[in-house]
């Protein structure tokens, strides 16, 4: 296989028969190219969680922070996040429709398309959620939020940069790439629900649990969750029908369907921006040095206190 062809086409070229199969082996690749992003976004948020991380990130494989973690611990990238968050993620900035030399019916209809978009935003829960888009910009230097349509009603959710993978090439020097995939665990009774047409293929889809090194020693038990990836590809020209959005499982395509938007259905916030890269840099980043020198201080502290114990000879 090329680099992001299947079979000499492009994954947004090719039929629908293969077109999962090419999305699943592409995504592989990235995400195996990109594993040094991945591991450092665990490990700045095991330095805020003051812990070490379980990472499910890249087939389940364990990512543990590299310095000693002590009992006694002075967390100051959580500090610091906490209060960024507290100090500017707490104002809520609202959509107002105005008008200019307008008569009094245009007023009023802008005056209840303000109370509109007011209404859809607290519907949305998207201040609280917002709150922890910004904190995940802290600590990882992006911030991820999706707007989607669900059953008819305009949702939002937060997506940590862990499940989303781009081509590096396309997004060098921070420029925004042309195609976006999305990997997710979903249980499998909820993609029956949505796509009841592909029931039969999703209740036999295997869930992917045996391809991890943390599993290869263990019991092998049934998990009702799917890995599930959402592929999107803008369109290259206004009329070039290029564009392409799918949604699959390994075994299956389950929605398939033409992209004629110019732009994906996320929306980033980045903590600082990053000039070479797609991705921005975090509070976390900035401080990790200083985090873990403080961590090995309170370590020897915390050890020479033990050591130096009155006894009794």
């Amino acid at each position: 296989m090329r680099y992001g062809i299947f079979e000499d086409a492009f994954w947004w070229q090719s039929d629908l028969e293969s077109c999962h199969e090419s999305i699943h082996k592409f995504i592989t690749v990235l995400r195996d190219e990109q594993d040094e992003l991945y591991a450092n976004t665990a490990t700045h948020m095991g330095l805020y969680n003051g812990r070490p991380l379980h990472s499910r990130h890249r087939s389940s494989i364990n990512y543990y922070t590299s310095h000693r973690q002590p009992r006694l611990t002075f967390n100051i990238i959580h500090s610091i996040c906490q209060a960024a968050t507290a100090k500017i993620a707490k104002h809520k900035p609202a959509i107002r429709f105005l008008t200019e030399g307008g008569n009094f019916s245009s007023k009023r209809k802008a005056k209840l398309l303000t109370k509109l978009m007011q209404g859809q935003f607290y519907a949305m829960d998207i201040y609280p959620l917002a709150q922890k888009v910004f904190l995940d910009a802290c600590i990882t230097g992006t911030g991820v939020m999706k707007v989607f349509s669900e059953f008819g009603k305009i949702k939002t959710e937060r997506i940590p940069i862990s499940e989303l993978s781009i081509d590096p090439l396309e997004a060098e020097y921070g420029n925004m790439p042309r195609q976006l995939f999305q990997t997710k665990r979903v249980s499998r009774h909820v993609l029956a629900a949505m796509f009841p047409e592909k029931k039969t293929l999703i209740m036999e889809a295997d869930s992917g649990r045996k391809s991890g090194q943390e599993y290869e020693d263990r019991e092998q038990r049934d998990s009702d969750m799917l890995l599930c990836h959402e592929a999107w590809h803008l369109p290259s020209g206004p009329e070039s029908g290029d564009g392409r959005h799918v949604i699959c499982i390994e075994n299956a395509t389950l929605r398939d369907e033409e992209w004629d938007k110019d732009h994906f259905p996320f929306c980033f916030i980045r903590w600082t921006e990053n000039p070479v890269d797609f991705w921005g840099n975090g509070l976390a980043r900035e401080v990790k040095g200083i985090q873990i020198e403080i961590n090995k201080l309170l370590a020897r502290i915390q050890e020479q206190m033990h050591l130096a114990t009155p006894k009794v000879f």
